[in-house]
C-alpha cells in the first residue's frame, strides 16, 4: 500500500495556491497532467450530450407514432377486415392518441423538445386530414 501512495505522491506536484489550499491549509496535491481535468470534463460532456440526443430521438418517435395511431385509426376505426387490424384498432382505441395529445405529459414532452405544443398538434391535425 505504502508504494502506491509513494507511486501516486511522486505522480502529483503540490499546488500552493490559496483557492486550492482554503489559505492556511495544507497544499493539496494535483496530477501533473493538467489535461487530465479537461478530458474527463469532455467525456462527461459527451456522455450528457448523447444521452439528450438519444432521449429526444425517443420522444420524436412518441410523437412520430402517435401520429401513425390517428392515420390508422383514421383508415381502419370502422372496416378492418383482418385479425391484425382489428387487435391494432383495439389496443389504438384503448390508449387514445387524442387524449395523449391533449395530456400534461404531452405538454412536457414537447417542452423537453423545446417545441410548441400547439404547432404540434396542428402538425398532427393536418397529417391526420391527409390520410386515408
Amino acid at each position: 500500500m505504502d508504494s502506491i501512495n509513494e507511486a501516486n505522491q511522486k505522480r502529483a506536484a503540490p499546488c500552493r495556491s490559496p483557492a486550492t489550499t482554503g489559505g492556511d491549509e495544507e497544499p493539496v496535491l494535483q496530477s501533473t497532467n493538467k489535461l487530465e481535468h479537461y478530458w474527463t470534463q469532455i467525456a462527461e460532456y459527451a456522455l450528457e450530450t448523447r444521452e439528450t440526443a438519444a432521449c429526444r430521438d425517443l420522444w420524436r418517435a412518441v410523437m412520430a407514432y402517435t401520429v401513425l395511431d390517428l392515420q390508422y385509426l383514421k383508415r381502419f376505426g370502422g372496416t378492418a377486415r383482418t385479425k391484425h387490424q382489428r387487435e391494432m384498432v383495439r389496443d389504438i382505441q384503448e390508449s387514445p392518441p387524442s387524449d395523449f395529445v391533449e395530456s400534461d405529459w404531452f405538454q412536457e414532452i414537447c417542452d423537453y423538445l423545446e417545441v410548441d405544443p400547439a404547432v404540434v398538434r396542428e402538425g398532427m391535425e393536418e397529417r391526420f386530414e391527409r390520410a386515408a
